[in-house]
């Protein structure tokens, strides 16, 4: 037989008295009390989730001078047939004398914005092509300075934004910065005005003619006289 005394036989502690029931049960009112924190919490973070701006389907968290919400990229509406890619070559494009295809959408801030519309010159620019970055306030300067003719529109195209690190991120940040004046559209996240005309490269360009045919179009850096040779193409 065990010598181990029985644990009901252990003697009283002086000022202590056994708790009734089991030693490591947690209190009903601890139970209830952790329940109602964690309901709290729950619905301070579906509060939080659910504001802010309206979902613009762009990257947010920024705002204009005015206090505008800022958006990257926007949703944008293609009218009209794409054009095909381009192959690289002004003077062998099968997409001269082809219609353009009109894309409504917006600007960085919302404001609505139509490029397709002749005649007009239209530059697709990605904020991390260093191309565009020397391209882009060039054209800004050439167009302050009387580049373009009576009655031909310039536009510039923000598409194929990239959110990493050393892009030149954000594009509204760094169209800012380039100095330029025209309209601007905010592609789509998946790029769909520039799939529109057939992007291929960057900074892209097409001219349009006051028919709303394409005139030309032309990849990579231009000179100042090129453009002004496509210009002249489309000038009323």
């Amino acid at each position: 037989m065990s010598n181990r005394p029985k644990l009901g036989d252990r003697p009283t502690i002086p000022g202590y008295q056994e708790p009734k029931g089991s030693g490591s049960s947690i209190p009903v009112w601890a139970i209830v009390g952790a329940i109602a924190a964690v309901v709290v919490l729950a619905g301070v973070i579906a509060l939080a989730s659910s504001g802010g701006d309206e979902d613009t389907g762009g990257v947010d968290g920024n705002t204009s001078a005015d206090g505008a919400p800022v958006s990257e990229f926007r949703p944008v509406e293609v009218e009209g047939a794409a054009l095909s890619e381009f192959s690289g070559e002004p003077n062998n494009d099968d997409a001269i004398g082809q219609p353009a295809p009109v894309v409504s959408g917006a600007n960085f801030v919302g404001d609505d914005v139509t490029v397709g519309e002749g005649p007009a010159m239209l530059v697709f620019g990605a904020h991390w092509c260093p191309h565009c970055q020397k391209e882009v306030p060039l054209l800004a300067q050439w167009i302050d300075g009387g580049l373009l003719p009576d009655g031909v529109s310039a536009s510039l195209v923000s598409t194929a934004v990239k959110e990493q690190p050393n892009s030149n991120f954000p594009p509204s940040t760094w169209v800012a910065d380039t100095g330029w004046n025209q309209p601007v559209l905010t592609d789509s996240a998946g790029s769909e005005a520039g799939a529109a005309y057939g992007l291929a490269g960057f900074p892209y360009f097409v001219f349009i003619d006051a028919d709303g045919n394409v005139a030309r179009r032309a990849s990579g850096e231009l000179s100042q006289q090129q453009v002004q040779e496509y210009l002249a193409e489309i000038t009323p």
